[in-house]
């Protein structure tokens, strides 16, 4: 059981699932638990919660700080309960970028080139991937990629060939079976011996000098202020000071009317592999939503292998970051030259044990079979002490 908010999502409710265990007490209730009063200033979620929750043989919450957040106004502890940790689908939120993967060691502005191979080579300068709109899956018939010229998402054809090509893997071209490209690393703005078609402008940590490049994204559908408006603007008009670039923030979704972003880069909503491919372009995840339950938007950026930026009060947010991250401290500009700094070690710790959306499943999995085997005829659940 679990709900769609206040609003009526559902054709069936509390009364219908009451009724249900009355005549079947044998089957397990599940109350999955993800939303409070505090994050949204609503005043009857909670009382809603309290509600639904009296018919459950057991109760999920998506953090440990929405059971404690609960657990201080209705709900009793020592009743049979579990934490498990919100995850995106694993399809398509993943750390694996074939450009940002690539096999050169150098991280001083080399960047993956998509070129096209022609039979009489002509030396053109490679053109950026953000500014062409194009993009590339490997393995999937079809992709999407992002044109800010026309401000949306379009669709293309992409297949993988069986051969290979100088140092990069030959593919047949977007919407041209017949012409093949490559990928090749070369620095940006720099002649490329072939006829390009792209090149991606990111990969690795860009250095100038002895200060690290940092490029910062988040995402969220709501314009809610409460979603960390405050500090991603903060942060906007910090980058829009620097004489040099060495910060740089990417914002997908939606957001206030009343913001006008100085220095940010924007996006249109995006969601699945669209915006899987976005994150992947990025460094770290920067997320000040307050009082989150156990934020979606916090684990497709986990999952796409970018440690967290994270708010002191955001609520089962932070619990990732302690993992995973940093908080925000007072002076932001500090903050992102150290969260700079331990990107490669946050990293490492975040590619060696990610959230997940398969594990995610998996305990719900192993929950269900718990539940199924060990509550009787009457509906109670068997001591397992």
């Amino acid at each position: 059981m679990t709900h769609t908010g206040l609003s009526a999502g559902t054709s069936f409710g509390v009364e219908e699932v009451a009724r249900l265990k009355e005549k079947y007490p044998q089957i397990p209730c599940i109350h999955r638990i993800n939303d409070n009063d505090l994050r949204k200033e609503s005043s009857e979620m909670d009382q809603l919660l309290e509600r639904s929750n009296r018919v459950a043989d057991h109760t999920v919450f998506v953090s440990a700080w929405l059971r404690d957040h609960h657990a201080a106004r209705w709900f009793d502890a020592s009743k049979a309960h579990s934490v498990i940790v919100p995850g995106a689908d694993a399809r398509f939120f993943h750390p694996i970028d074939f450009f940002r993967n690539s096999t050169d060691t150098a991280n001083c502005g080399v960047a993956p080139v998509l070129e096209r191979i022609v039979p009489s080579p002509s030396t053109t300068t490679c053109g950026r991937l953000d500014e062409c709109g194009v993009g590339l899956e490997f393995g999937l018939e079809q992709y999407e990629a992002y044109s800010p010229a026309s401000k949306s998402f379009v669709r293309l054809a992409s297949s993988v060939s069986t051969t290979s090509r100088n140092d990069g893997d030959e593919i047949s071209a977007p919407g041209a079976s017949s012409m093949l490209y490559t990928l090749n690393s070369c620095a940006p703005s720099t002649p490329c011996t072939s006829s390009v078609a792209a090149s991606l402008e990111r990969s690795l940590i860009v250095k100038s000098g002895t200060d690290p490049f940092l490029r910062l994204v988040t995402h969220h559908w709501s314009d809610n202020w409460n979603k960390g408006f405050d500090i991603y603007q903060q942060i906007d008009e910090l980058i829009a000071l620097q004489t040099e670039k060495k910060f740089e923030l990417w914002v997908i979704g939606r957001w206030p009317k009343e913001i006008r972003w100085k220095s940010a880069r924007t996006f249109p909503p995006a969601s699945g592999a669209q915006l899987a491919m976005l994150l992947r372009q990025c460094h770290g995840y920067v997320s000040a939503s307050r009082y989150e339950p156990g934020a979606m938007h916090v684990a497709e950026g986990l999952q796409c292998g970018l440690p967290l930026l994270y708010h002191r009060d955001s609520g089962g947010t932070v619990e990732q970051g302690l993992r995973y991250g940093m908080e925000i401290q007072e002076n932001l500009e500090t903050t992102l030259t150290t969260f700079a700094e331990k990107l490669p070690d946050l990293r490492q710790k975040l590619l060696a044990d990610p959230p997940s959306g398969s594990k995610m499943a998996m305990e719900y999995q192993q929950l269900l079979q718990r539940l199924i085997v060990t509550i009787r005829p009457t509906g109670r659940i068997v001591s397992l002490s």
